[in-house]
């Protein structure tokens, strides 16, 4: 009730809340804030060479611990470079790709993004940060084998809906695993998915 009479006097828009990005990973923006955000698309400003420019995000999760929100910017590439930040050369193909491991209770996940050197997993349980864990994807394509990894868990935070979201290295990835890999990636992007 508060937010919608505050709205009538002051209006929609309050004072523009300012975040201090500090590292773009795995597709998304690491980056502190002195106001509590909710999980939600929103509208944010960054410092930049040219003052500060307004970044449409959405937040996806808030890591307590380390006190740094994740998000999905719109227009990143513009964005990234405006903030003088690098992004990643290696392609990441953004794809809910089912997967199966004994490091989680319900014994499976799904990816958020995939890459030739990492993931971006959501699991419904915690991952601890520098352990390894085993994944087996499921492809569910009759050209493409399923493929069991080895990953190195880079870092995890809790999104919306009680899940979790964590950044993952594939460890000691073989030749043939990689062109795999290589060969959905690139089916996917041919077919525009």
């Amino acid at each position: 009730m508060w937010d919608r009479i505050k709205e009538f006097f002051v209006g929609g828009e309050g004072p523009p809340i300012i975040i201090e990005p500090v590292k773009f990973e795995d597709g998304l923006l690491r980056f502190k804030c002195q106001e509590k955000l909710k999980l939600k698309a929103t509208k944010l400003y960054a410092p930049s060479k040219i003052g500060h420019i307004e970044v449409q995000m959405e937040v996806l999760s808030y890591d307590k611990e380390a006190e740094l929100y994740r998000g999905k910017m719109k227009d990143e590439t513009f964005a990234l470079d405006a903030m003088q930040m690098g992004k990643r050369k290696e392609f990441r193909l953004e794809t809910n790709l089912p997967f199966l491991t004994e490091d989680v209770k319900d014994k499976r996940g799904v990816t958020e993004d995939i890459s030739l050197s990492g993931a971006r997993l959501r699991t419904s349980q915690a991952l601890n940060p520098g352990s390894f864990i085993g994944i087996e994807l499921k492809f569910n394509d009759p050209t493409i084998d399923d493929l069991c990894l080895r990953c190195e868990v880079v870092w995890c935070a809790p999104t919306r809906k009680g899940q979790f979201h964590s950044g993952v290295r594939f460890f000691t990835i073989e030749k043939a695993e990689k062109i795999v890999l290589k060969r959905f990636i690139q089916n996917k992007v041919a077919l525009g998915m």
